[in-house]
């Protein structure tokens, strides 16, 4: 019994996780990968409707997350050298 309510409560939990990653997302009929440049990004999902800047512990900018919204949910490309390095889709 303990394993069932175990397991029913490790499904809840990934179920109403607000934010999940992905290596890939898909723009219209262009799938965007981990390691796409932001030359492909911007050419399948345009301008970002939102840029914030990535800081380390020292105050320097290691990347850059460029937010898009896509019906009632944001996707966000964190950036960093110019290359795509995280997709993530966050539900509102």
């Amino acid at each position: 019994m303990r394993r069932v309510v175990r397991y029913a409560l490790v499904a809840l939990l990934a179920w109403s996780a607000s934010a999940a990653a992905f290596g890939t997302y898909r723009a219209g009929s262009i799938v965007l990968d981990q390691g796409d440049s932001i030359a492909r990004v911007m050419d399948a999902m345009g301008q970002p409707a939102y840029k914030e800047p990535v800081m380390n512990r020292y105050g320097a900018q290691v990347a850059e997350n460029w937010f898009y919204r896509d019906g009632s949910k944001m996707v966000k490309f964190t950036i960093s050298g110019g290359v795509v390095q995280a997709i993530e889709e966050i539900r509102q």
